[in-house]
């Protein structure tokens, strides 16, 4: 069974080819995934009637770990496998990565927008940018004629302020292949050039520094572009499922004898009444006025 360590690092990893699919072709005409990977995809994804992968990104989430995994020791089987294998978990520890992206996802903001919703149209999940949650507050009994919503660029994080302040949400504000390409490239570039670690200390140096090069490329990326007005970033989506995942496995070890909790058929249940994990809420002072 996976570490603690293992199975947050494989969450960090979990959907990270979305931001590489979006980059690419399609799968079938993809010149990036291997033979080796393409053979898995009867395991790793769930198809439609028709044949087709349902979840389609973690063919490239499965190619780019595998890859990791010949320049890093640190990447073992088991992180790639708890990574791609999330949405068909094998075992325990790929039903927590699978219950903590479900558990993430669920807190993620969704606003529903149809008598104005932009239509993106065909590849609309490379083209739609990421909202800003922002936009959506407003106040009562207020003339809100003026109300707009808008969205961010594609770009890596930067104090610069044409890229970390929104625009309006228009079709010109959309992403594209290209874009999402560029970014991509330099992502990669970055993600092979993290030293090898020789210490003890290795492995968390290595997540660490993957933690905050998701962040910088990540921080613009929708999570889920099947909503009209995405305002969840991927890069928040991946740290809340490595954060879930740590406290569901460390809460299980914690608690082997536990009868409330139950893993059948690859699927992890809490009986009412077991909270394996809390969630505290912070006030900072004088955030309002920094806002």
């Amino acid at each position: 069974m996976a570490t603690r360590d293992e199975i947050y690092l494989a969450a960090l990893l979990h959907d990270i080819g979305k931001f590489w699919q979006r980059a690419d072709e399609n799968f079938d005409r993809s010149i990036e995934i291997s033979k080796e990977t393409l053979s898995l995809i009867d395991y790793i994804s769930h198809k439609t009637q028709s044949g087709y992968p349902t979840h389609q990104h973690v063919i490239w989430t499965y190619e780019l770990a595998s890859r990791l995994s010949k320049k890093y020791d640190h990447i073992n089987e088991n992180i790639i496998k708890l990574a791609a294998y999330h949405h068909r978990p094998e075992n325990e520890d790929g039903a927590i990565i699978q219950l903590a992206d479900w558990w993430a996802r669920g807190m993620e903001a969704s606003y529903e927008e149809t008598e104005n919703e932009i239509r993106f149209g065909t590849d609309r999940y490379k083209k739609i940018p990421l909202g800003n949650v922002f936009s959506l507050v407003h106040l009562e009994n207020q003339n809100n004629k003026d109300f707009k919503l808008t969205g961010f660029n594609l770009t890596p994080l930067s104090i610069n302020t044409k890229e970390i302040f929104p625009q309006t949400f228009t079709l010109e504000l959309q992403n594209s292949q290209e874009i999402h390409r560029k970014l991509w490239n330099e992502f990669y570039k970055e993600l092979f050039e993290i030293p090898k670690p020789k210490d003890e200390n290795g492995f968390k140096c290595f997540a660490n520094t993957l933690f905050y090069l998701l962040k910088k490329y990540l921080w613009k990326i929708p999570a889920d572009t099947r909503e009209s007005f995405p305002v969840s970033s991927l890069f928040e989506h991946t740290k809340i499922t490595a954060a879930i995942s740590w406290c569901l496995k460390t809460f299980i070890e914690e608690n082997r004898n536990n009868q409330n909790i139950k893993y059948q058929n690859t699927r992890y249940r809490f009986e009412k009444g077991t909270f394996p994990l809390l969630l505290i809420f912070v006030g900072i002072s004088g955030i309002q006025k920094f806002i």
